[in-house]
């Protein structure tokens, strides 16, 4: 019974530790005014035809 409560309890004081690191690092990230990533190379997605339409 004691060993339920105990996972139970720590069950949530992880989901807690998981929110307040969501927090944190969108406020850092917000705070540099940079995006959170960079693309190196932006592709085209523009549909390629492989039939010959002739």
């Amino acid at each position: 019974m004691i060993g339920a409560a105990v996972l139970i309890l720590t069950g949530v004081q992880l989901l807690c530790l998981g929110l307040v690191c969501e927090i944190l690092s969108r406020t850092y990230y917000e705070s540099q005014k940079k995006p959170i990533y960079a693309a190196r190379v932006i592709k085209s997605h523009e549909p390629q035809s492989t039939l010959a339409l002739e």
